[in-house]
């Protein structure tokens, strides 16, 4: 089993999940994420707001999906294809193995529990 995570903008998400339902994903994670690459950031100030610029973040999202070994490759090119603008900001994607999965609900251990 992959474990695929993934920074990318929070514009891209919705039509993210719609490809990634084209290929019967079981499930994703979504958490709001704040970071900064080579490019430092870049600082948007609205009028009546202070933001410390020491301390910006970018506004991302984080995904994450875990997956059977034979669809990961499919899972990491529609993100590239979906989160690819050219310009700095596109996001990153890691990928790692998974020893194990454990369904809590059923105890289905392995990618059965995927």
């Amino acid at each position: 089993m992959k474990k695929i995570e993934a920074i990318i903008r929070r514009n891209i998400l919705g039509k993210l999940k719609n490809e990634l339902a084209k290929i019967n994903i079981s499930g994703i994670t979504v958490l709001e994420a704040g970071g900064f690459g080579k490019q430092r950031g870049h600082f948007i100030k609205n009028e009546n707001e202070e933001i410390d610029e020491e301390v910006y973040l970018v506004p991302k999202y984080k995904i994450e999906i875990i997956c059977k070994d034979d669809i990961y490759l499919d899972i990491v090119n529609i993100i590239k294809k979906v989160c690819y603008t050219g310009k700095h900001g596109d996001g990153k994607i890691f990928i790692s193995n998974i020893e194990e999965a454990i369904r809590i609900r059923t105890d289905e251990k392995g990618e059965s529990a995927l």
